[in-house]
This record gives structure tokens, C-alpha cells and sequence, in this order.
């Protein structure tokens, strides 16, 4: 705190205490740090206990990596961007567009990290065809497949969750392994680590052994899911 205050008085800036937060975790013994020490000028920076979380990067996270409050956040600004679809007056194109830009990306923007079991995918999937079959105004009993197929086959093509994930978890890699740095580094060893977990040596053996099994990958968090 003193660098950093050393620096906010040479560079002529002040940093708003009021929306400054600070949070520490012993990952050894397992415990909270005691921050009530920490000042900066006259002021005190709030504490976050490590279990509450922290919006970090647009996610919200605890210190000691849990999502659970990422996916509740992506459940109920979901749900809530639903209730605004009813009765609406607009084309259906209109509306299903608006699913699309402004409720699917709830959820893309954390995808690759945020730890989605499958029956949570299923459950978040289920939103979304309510909000399709509400911007098209058609029964909720009309079949799923209606939206899921692709075009081809007279459907809307709408995407599904795992899709997103698989896509933005590779784009994830990519910019991780993309410089050789301590973050290829680390990388490199989450993988080698997800692949081992379950006695194989090759992704396409995981990969196997997770269809065969009917894993979801959980067992294991790491980059790879």
C-alpha cells in the first residue's frame, strides 16, 4: 500500500476509496488474511471476506476461485431480461434478435471459465427457448428442435450452451498459448494435469473416456472444459 501510495502522490491521481476493495486468502492454512491494517493516505480500502465475491474483469469470483456466483448472476440477469420480452409489440425477428445480442452473451462472456455442470446447462438452455418461444409469441408446448435446427432443416439454427462453451474455451487457449510466457507455462501444466487426472496421456483419449463414462469434466476444473 505504500508503493501504491507512493505512486498516487508522484503521479498526481487519487484513488476513490469508496470503490476500492481488498481481499486476502492464506491458501496454505486455508483462512482469511486480517487486511484491517491496510491504509491508503487517510483512507481504508473495503474488505471482502474470501467467500464473498468480487467483480473481476466483468466475472464475479472469490478469491478462492469459486463461480457460483457468476452463474447465479447469469441465471438472474437472464431471467429478468425475459420478463421484458412479454407481451411484446415488436416483429418476432425484432425480438429474437434481441435474445441473441442481449441474453445469450450473458452467459458467452464467462463460458470458458465458469464452471457450467450439465444439468445447469440444460436448466440455462430452457431460458433461452422461453425467450425465443416468447419473442416468436408461440405456445410453450411447440418442440425445441423447432429453434435448435439449423436452417436446413427448417429450424432457426438458435445456439446451444455447450457449443458456446467449446468455442469460447478454445479461444481462451489460443490467447493463452499465444506468447511464450509464464501463462503458456501454466497452461500447458492445467492440461497435462486434466488429461492425467483421468489415466490418459492424449486430449482424444480424455475426450473418449469422457463420452464413454459420461463425465462432465467437473471432477477435474481446469481450461480444458
Amino acid at each position: 500500500m505504500k508503493i501504491v501510495n507512493s505512486y498516487c502522490q508522484w503521479a498526481g491521481v487519487k484513488i476513490y476509496m469508496g470503490k476500492t476493495e481488498v481481499t486476502g486468502y492464506d491458501y496454505k492454512r486455508e483462512c482469511s488474511l486480517d487486511l484491517s491494517i491496510l491504509q491508503l493516505g487517510n483512507g481504508k480500502p473495503k474488505i471482502v471476506v474470501p467467500w464473498d465475491p468480487v467483480k473481476y474483469l466483468g466475472v464475479h469470483l472469490t478469491i478462492t476461485g469459486d463461480l457460483t456466483f457468476e452463474r447465479d448472476y447469469v441465471r438472474k440477469k437472464t431471467l429478468v431480461t425475459i420478463k421484458h420480452l412479454t407481451k411484446h409489440m415488436y416483429h418476432p425477428q425484432q425480438i429474437h434478435c434481441v435474445v441473441q445480442v442481449a441474453i445469450i452473451p450473458i452467459f458467452r462472456h464467462s463460458a470458458a471459465i465458469a464452471n457450467w455442470d450439465s444439468q445447469e446447462i440444460i436448466e440455462l438452455e430452457n431460458l433461452w427457448m422461453h425467450a425465443f418461444k416468447k419473442a416468436w409469441k408461440v405456445n410453450a408446448s411447440l418442440p425445441d428442435v423447432t429453434f435448435w435446427a439449423g436452417p436446413q432443416q427448417g429450424g432457426l439454427g438458435t445456439p446451444k450452451a455447450r457449443a458456446i462453451i467449446t468455442s469460447e474455451t478454445i479461444s481462451l487457449l489460443n490467447q493463452c498459448m499465444r506468447l511464450n510466457d509464464d501463462l503458456l507455462q501454466v497452461t500447458i501444466q492445467d492440461m497435462s494435469q486434466a488429461i492425467t487426472h483421468l489415466g490418459c496421456s492424449t486430449i482424444a483419449e480424455r475426450q473418449a473416456e469422457l463420452q464413454w463414462s459420461g463425465k462432465d469434466g467437473q471432477q477435474h476444473p481446469s481450461l480444458c472444459h
